[in-house]
Formats: C-alpha cells, sequence, structure tokens
C-alpha cells in the first residue's frame, strides 16, 4: 500500500517538534449504491488541531460535532474517520478532511462515486428484445 505523507511546517507558536502528517492518502472511491462509505483521515503530530469535514464545499463536521443535518453521516474517532450510511446517488464529489492549524490548514480530499446497476425499460409490442449483460 502507498503512503502520501503532506507535511506543514509548524512555527515556534505552534509548539515546534514533530511536523503534522496524513497518515492517509487521497483516495478515489468507487461505492455501490446503499452502501456504508468510510472515509479514512488519519493524522500525527496535530496537537490540539480541529479537524472538519466538507462535502463538495459544504461543511459536515468539527471535531466530533456533526455540522450538517443528515442522519446518516457519523464523524469517528474525533474527525479521523467519516461514516456515510447507505449512501445515494446525491452523495457524489469530494470529501475533504482539514486539520486546522493556527497559521496555515492542512487539507486531504477524497473522490467518491457512486455505481449503481444499470436499468432497461422497454415497451415494444409485438417484438422480443435480447439483453445480455456486459
Amino acid at each position: 500500500m502507498l503512503f502520501i505523507l503532506l507535511v506543514a511546517q509548524f512555527s515556534s507558536t505552534d509548539g515546534g517538534g514533530d511536523l503534522p502528517v496524513f497518515l492517509t492518502s487521497p483516495q478515489h472511491i468507487r461505492s455501490k449504491l446503499g452502501e456504508d462509505l468510510q472515509l479514512p483521515c488519519q493524522t500525527s503530530h496535530t496537537g490540539s488541531a480541529v479537524t472538519t469535514w466538507s462535502w463538495n464545499g459544504r461543511l459536515l463536521s468539527a471535531g466530533s460535532m456533526r455540522v450538517y443535518d443528515d442522519d446518516r453521516i457519523e464523524v469517528v474517532d474525533d474527525g479521523r474517520e467519516l461514516l456515510v450510511r447507505e449512501i445515494t446517488r446525491e452523495d457524489i464529489g469530494e470529501y475533504s478532511c482539514t486539520v486546522n492549524l493556527k497559521l496555515q490548514p492542512l487539507s486531504l480530499s477524497h473522490q467518491v462515486e457512486v455505481l449503481v446497476k444499470p436499468t432497461v425499460s422497454i415497451d415494444l409490442k409485438d417484438k422480443i428484445v435480447n439483453l445480455e449483460e456486459g
């Protein structure tokens, strides 16, 4: 598994020492309609910074507090994971977690696609139509 580490500089007012990093890499996630979606945002050395989640630019959560009014959304482990239950077609887009540091926030984004089974509706009166999967 490949991990990409994103690093920001801390000034001495932020405590210095270890630099904050994302332990999660950006992902392109394809989930089936109706499945639960788990979005990771594992970090280290972020101190007391609050992690926020947004979806297509809309704020979903700040720390463990959910801001967006959707009972399917759950913030796990103080923002280190976002769970969206029973995804719908409308859940597609960009999900970003942001570690809000004093001087400069760090963000990580995941792209989400929702896979939907194809449906075919044919209304032909006296004709035979053969459909094959594939």
